[in-house]
């Protein structure tokens, strides 16, 4: 098994990536990803409670936003220092930790709470739940924080992680609103095609539901809905990630000199497709497990056969 670490003579010894100590580079790491997350979390909030963003969208774009800053600050780190990948993730156990404070407060003791932090506690379960309860955070959201938190430890910047977030953060995140509007827009045109056919304006009653599935539409079972569109979105947004992270921590020397960008987006498209097809029959709330975890099987798969024995190797 190739874990993360790898010998000096496997790899050059890479310039760090700030003029700073050790310490002091891993200190700007977690402050950047730190501020970045509480910033995109409070303005999505802002936007969410103005209604100039659906909530909706709102919670989607807190997902990718936290994940993209998280994943590209690690570039930032300095190399073979193993306290920067504890640091990390005990600041996502941290996070971990306060959903789950957040999510078992009672709710007088909420009240009793200032009026500031009562908003900001609003703000927060607006940006990142579906449905507005605070219970929720002990679900999809502590879930996502200790995915992250657990593979950060395990293989810090390798290519496993690359895909793996990738997966998570970019396709994961992607899938759900380009569906939405891709298939919204499909049911628009089916709808008017029916109602020219027939004479009439094309435009349903307020009474009338949809009883099957839209255009482009798939269920497994009787969980969540799905559509094509998402997941050829996940899939795609999810490689296109993978190979940017994959270039950014190859030049920053996070990878041995025989790492090869074409092998790379060969085993990603398969481990890419594997979280796809999660992502497809999950149910609700436990997505963020069941991406992560075949991408991650995927890949360890691939490493151990001798397919792409790169996947768990880091120089960093």
């Amino acid at each position: 098994m190739s874990f993360s670490g790898a010998s000096s003579s496997f790899c050059p010894e890479p310039p760090s990536p700030l003029p700073l100590s050790p310490a002091a580079s891993t200190t700007v790491g977690v402050l950047v990803i730190l501020f970045s997350i509480l910033g995109q979390l409070e303005l999505f909030a802002l936007l969410s409670r103005r209604g100039w963003v659906p909530t909706v969208l709102s919670r989607k774009l807190t997902h990718i936003g936290s994940g993209v800053v998280m994943t590209t600050a690690l570039a930032l780190f300095p190399p073979r220092y193993w306290p920067a990948r504890l640091a990390v993730s005990l600041f996502l156990v941290g996070f971990m930790l306060s959903f789950a404070a957040l999510a078992y407060l009672p709710e007088d003791q909420f009240e009793r709470m200032p009026p500031f932090v009562r908003q900001r506690i609003d703000g927060l379960v607006r940006s990142i739940c579906r449905s507005g309860d605070r219970a929720e955070l002990m679900r999809g959201t502590f879930y996502y924080a200790f995915a992250v938190a657990t593979f950060v430890l395990l293989f810090w910047t390798a290519p496993i992680n690359v895909v793996i977030f990738a997966s998570l953060f970019v396709g994961d995140g992607v899938a759900d609103p380009i569906g939405r509007i891709l298939t919204g827009w499909a049911l628009a045109r089916s709808r008017g095609a029916a109602g020219a056919a027939a004479g009439g304006e094309g435009t349903p009653s307020k009474e009338e539901k949809p009883k099957a599935l839209a255009p482009w539409q798939y269920q497994f079972f009787y969980f969540g809905v799905k559509s094509v569109p998402g997941s050829v979105a996940f899939f795609v947004s999810a490689l296109g990630a993978a190979a940017g992270w994959a270039a950014l921590f190859h030049g920053a020397g996070h990878y041995p000199p025989d790492f090869t960008m074409p092998a790379f987006l060969a085993a990603a498209a398969a481990c890419v497709g594997a979280a796809t097809l999660a992502e497809a029959i999950s149910p609700p709330h436990v997505d963020n497990l069941l991406v992560t975890y075949a991408a991650a099987a995927t890949a360890f798969c691939l490493n151990e056969s001798g397919i792409a024995p790169f996947l768990m190797q880091t120089c960093a």
